[in-house]
């Protein structure tokens, strides 16, 4: 089982506190005991909520790319050793730079999604979603574990183990992050609807990542 503090942060666009800047996100709070909460104080750059995609039921914050639109908590490294990323999202736009979460530059942090033209050496790619095809009809749960001692993260998409490598496709980066953020990496953007994301500070067993996957995708009638 994974300690209690592996937990460093969770967030849950139904049930989190998300605090509206009239139909807009400027803060969404962390379930987590650590409350790392991700804010955005210029309300021009703040993801819509209210008349955002709901998916089964669950409602969305929506990213947009055109907009600028990120949440971030800065000063806070969760990737200094192993760690589990989960997250919920549906990518709206191909071609848009798939970042769920980062460090505070490109080739920073744990990222999530990244196209070819801003990959750095030490990032991985991910075969089943191409540079010129990232966005979905449907959500997807991916989970992404990283170990410190490996450079070679693993990825689940929807509950299966897809494979890392090839020429375009998307990215997962693997070093050392000082800002934990959302739709955004330095100056790109992305177009996405998001509604779940957790932070383990630990490689979390796979049977639950398997748990966790399951619920999700039922919420999101997967």
């Amino acid at each position: 089982m994974v300690a209690n503090n592996a937990l460093a942060a969770m967030w849950d666009t139904q049930t989190s506190t998300v605090t509206l800047n009239g139909a807009d996100v400027s803060q969404i709070n962390s379930l987590s005991a650590g409350a790392i909460h991700l804010v955005q104080a210029t309300g021009a750059n703040q993801p819509l909520y209210t008349g955002a995609p709901a998916y089964n039921g669950w409602p969305s914050v929506a990213f947009t790319a055109a907009n600028s639109d990120q949440l971030a908590r800065v000063n806070t490294n969760l990737a200094a050793g192993d760690v589990t990323i989960i997250t919920a999202q549906r990518v709206r736009t191909s071609g848009t730079t798939f970042i769920a979460f980062n460090g505070d530059a490109l080739t920073t942090g744990v990222a999530i999604g990244q196209l070819g033209g801003l990959r750095a050496a030490n990032q991985t790619n991910v075969t089943n979603h191409s540079d010129a095809a990232i966005s979905t009809a449907a959500a997807e749960v991916w989970v992404a574990r990283f170990l410190a001692a490996n450079s070679v993260p693993t990825l689940w998409v929807n509950g299966v183990n897809v494979a890392l490598g090839g020429a375009a496709s998307v990215k997962l980066a693997t070093t050392g992050a000082a800002t934990l953020a959302v739709g955004t990496a330095g100056a790109f953007f992305i177009d996405m609807d998001w509604m779940f994301g957790a932070v383990f500070q630990s490689s979390i067993p796979d049977a639950l990542a398997t748990s966790i996957t399951n619920r999700l995708k039922a919420r999101l009638g997967l």
